[in-house]
């Protein structure tokens, strides 16, 4: 973290992350988390980690689905190329229309990529043109 002031109470670190499925799996006594949200996005370490420790987890069947937390539309989009996100999550207002031009159009892409590739019955087999 050299040079950036850490956030309190985040730590997205791709090693913490690990950590903490492990130790909620252990409390929960559990073999696999359904659905592991970062429910606020770290601005001092990248999606791109963040979502490639999560894809380690899914690929040791420890997490199933990985979901983004009031993430902006960029945030998604990298997050998406590297692990396939199944969620998204925002805080909706109706004193500011940012959240539907931007997040719910996006929302949509990704919920026609996910019907297109049930239909494949492999994500990857979906389209580039389907892709974020």
């Amino acid at each position: 973290m050299c040079g950036q002031v850490p956030v309190a109470g985040l730590n997205s670190q791709p090693e913490h992350i690990k950590q903490a499925v492990e130790g909620s799996l252990r409390r929960l006594k559990v073999n696999v988390i359904d659905l592991l949200y970062q429910h606020r996005v770290d601005p001092n370490v990248p999606i791109e980690d963040v979502a490639g420790a999560v894809k380690e987890l899914i690929q040791q069947r420890k997490v199933k689905h990985f979901g983004l937390s009031e993430a902006g539309v960029q945030t998604i989009r990298r997050a998406h190329k590297v692990q396939p996100l199944t969620a998204l999550q925002s805080e909706y207002s109706l004193w500011t229309r940012t959240l539907e031009k931007e997040v719910l159009g996006l929302r949509q892409q990704v919920v026609e990529r996910l019907q297109l590739s049930r239909h494949l019955h492999r994500p990857h087999d979906a389209p580039e043109a389907a892709l974020l």
